[in-house]
C-alpha cells in the first residue's frame, strides 16, 4: 500500500496551455502516466501459477494443460464444461493461503491467489482477503479411510498417497490377506460416491511482487470460466469465478428450455434483468464494479453504443444509464426500491437473444450467489475487453474501453471508446444523489488530470461515501485554479 501511495504522489503538473498542446495526440486513450496520480489498465482476477492443478474428468491437470470443452469438477459434485480460460498480467499484490487436513500433518497445500479470489468455506464463498486462520475450506472426495471409512482429501501428488485419515486409524487397522491386494485397497479407498470434506486455513501471507520482476509466474494470474456452476476444484478446495443478469427463471421453465420445448426468448419473458460491469486494474487489489439499471432493453443498448436518447432533452442527449455501485447492490439491508429491474417484454427478449454470446454464458443454480433461493439465474455474456483509466476521483471516473477483437457483431461496438462515470446530486439527480454512465461521443480526448484534480481513486464509491462533488470542491483546486482557467 505504501508503494502505491508513493506512486500517487509523483503527479506532474499540467497547466492549461501545455495540456492544449499535447492532448490532440491522445484520442481515445489516457495521457502519459506521469500526469496522473495512479493511471492503470487491466481486465480481471484469478489464481497465480499456470501449474496450479485442477481436477478434470481425466484426473488432476495443470491449468496450462486444460482447454475449453474439457470438464472439471465443481462444488456441486459434478463435472461441467470449461468455456473460457484467461491469463492476466501486471498483478503484483497476492495472498498465499496455506491449507492443512486436520488429522494428517503431511496432507497440506498452499496456493497463491489475488485478493478477490473466492474460496468455498463452510460459511459460504469468501474472498481470499477475508479469510482467517481457522476457516474451514470445503472440498469433495471419493476417497475413504481404509479403517473407519471417513472421507480423506483426494491426493494431487502421484508420489504421495494416504490410505488412513489419522495415525490412530493406521495403527488400529487389521491387515488381512485380502486387504493386502492392491485391487481390494483401491476399491475400498476410491470406489465411492463423492463426499464432503474440509481442510483448515492454517496461515495467510500477503505477498508483494517487485514492479521490475521479469518472472512470468510472479506477475500473471490465471483463470477458468466454467459453465453453470462457475467453480472448479484445486487441491484441497474449490475456487469461483464470475453481463446481463437474468433472474427468477423457474426450474420447470429451465427444464422445458433444456428439452427444446420452449425457446430462450420464451423462457426469459417477463423476468427481471440488470447489467453487471466490472474491471480489474493491474496491480490494484480493489475490484471496481457496478450494476447498470434501466427501464427498457433499448436504453441498455443505446448506453453501450453511445447513441442518442430521444427522450432526453437538450443538445447533449447521448443515452445516460443509471449505475449503482456493486457494494450497494450487495447490502442485505438495501431498500428494494434502490434497484428497479424492468421486466423483459417480447421485443426485449428478441434483442437479448440476438446480443448475448451464449457460448460463454452460464447458469447459476437456485440459492447460489447471483440467484434467488428457488429459481435459476442466467449470466449472459455481452462484452469482454480491456480498460485504461484516465482522471479518477471519488465522484468521477474517466474510462477508456477497448473491446476484444474476437467478439461477434454487434458486440464489438459496445463499450468502445471514452466513457464517463460520474456522481450527481441535487437537480441533476432529481433532488437526490445518483451515478450516471455515458459515452463521450463528441470528445474522444482525455481531460486534464491536473486541472480536474485527479485523485487516483479507482473504486466506484457508494453515494454516501463521496466527500467532494465536482473538481472545484477538491482542496487542490484552490492552488491550481490560476493555471487552469
Amino acid at each position: 500500500m505504501k508503494e502505491v501511495e508513493e506512486e500517487k504522489s509523483r503527479m506532474v503538473p499540467l497547466p492549461k496551455e501545455e495540456y492544449s498542446r499535447i492532448v490532440k495526440d491522445y484520442p481515445l486513450k489516457p495521457l502519459p502516466k506521469k500526469y496522473y496520480k495512479d493511471q492503470r489498465g487491466g481486465v480481471a482476477w484469478c489464481f497465480a501459477s499456470p501449474r496450479t492443478k485442477v481436477l478434470t474428468e481425466g484426473g488432476w491437470k495443470p491449468w496450462n494443460k486444460i482447454y475449453p470443452g474439457e470438464r472439471v469438477l465443481t462444488h456441486k459434485g459434478r463435472f461441467m464444461r470449461v468455456t473460457r480460460k484467461d491469463a492476466f498480467e501486471g498483478i503484483y499484490d497476492w495472498i498465499k493461503v496455506h491449507l492443512q487436513f486436520d488429522n494428517i500433518k503431511d496432507l497440506k497445500y498452499d496456493i497463491r491467489v489475488t485478493e478477490n479470489h473466492p474460496f468455498l468455506t463452510t460459511e459460504g464463498w469468501k474472498e481470499a482477503k477475508d479469510l482467517k486462520v481457522g476457516d474451514k475450506i470445503a472440498s469433495k472426495t471419493p476417497k475413504r479411510c481404509l479403517n473407519c471409512r471417513a472421507p480423506i482429501p483426494l491426493s494431487w501428488n502421484a508420489k504421495t498417497d494416504f490410505m488412513f485419515c489419522s495415525d490412530e486409524c493406521a495403527r488400529n487397522y487389521e491387515w488381512t490377506e485380502e486387504s493386502l491386494h492392491t485391487e481390494y485397497i483401491d476399491k475400498q479407498i476410491y470406489d465411492n460416491p463423492l463426499a464432503d470434506v474440509t481442510v483448515t486455513v492454517v496461515k495467510i501471507e500477503r505477498i508483494k511482487i517487485p514492479k521490475n520482476s521479469t518472472v512470468w509466474t510472479q506477475t500473471h494470474a490465471c483463470s477458468l470460466e466454467v459453465e453453470e456452476d462457475h467453480s472448479y476444484m484445486t487441491p484441497l478446495g474449490f475456487s469461483h469465478n464470475s453481463q446481463w443478469h437474468i433472474r427468477g427463471i423457474k426450474p420447470e421453465d429451465k427444464e422445458a428450455f433444456d428439452k427444446g420445448e420452449i425457446s430462450f426468448e420464451e423462457m426469459i419473458l417477463r423476468h427481471s434483468l440488470h447489467q453487471d460491469l466490472r474491471w480489474k486494474l493491474n496491480g490494484v487489489s480493489v475490484l471496481p464494479q457496478c450494476t447498470i439499471t434501466e427501464s427498457d432493453m433499448k436504453s441498455y443498448v443505446r448506453g453501450m453504443l453511445g447513441q442518442l436518447n430521444p427522450e432526453q432533452k437538450g443538445p447533449a442527449n447521448v443515452q445516460k444509464v443509471k449505475v449503482i455501485p456493486k457494494v450497494e447492490v450487495a447490502k442485505p439491508t438495501m431498500p428494494k426500491s434502490k434497484i428497479k429491474e424492468f421486466l423483459i417484454d417480447k421485443e426485449g427478449a428478441k434483442l437479448i437473444n440476438k446480443i448475448i454470446i451464449h457460448e460463454t454464458s452460464y447458469w447459476i443454480s437456485p440459492g447460489e450467489i447471483g440467484s434467488l433461493p428457488y429459481t435459476w439465474a442466467y449470466m449472459g455474456t455481452v462484452w469482454t475487453g480491456k480498460v485504461a483509466t484516465g482522471d479518477e476521483r471519488g465522484d468521477f471516473h474517466e474510462l477508456f474501453f477497448y473491446p476484444d477483437k474476437d467478439l461477434p457483431e454487434p458486440n464489438r461496438k459496445f463499450f468502445d471508446g471514452r466513457f464517463i462515470l460520474r456522481a450527481f446530486r441535487g437537480e441533476a439527480a432529481r433532488g437526490g444523489k445518483t451515478w450516471w454512465l455515458w459515452k463521450s461521443t463528441k470528445n474522444p480526448y482525455p481531460q486534464n488530470p491536473w486541472c480536474y484534480c485527479d485523485q487516483g481513486e479507482h473504486e466506484v464509491l457508494p453515494l454516501d461515501k463521496i466527500k467532494h462533488w465536482g473538481h472545484e470542491d477538491y482542496p487542490e483546486w484552490k492552488t491550481r485554479k490560476d493555471d487552469c482557467e
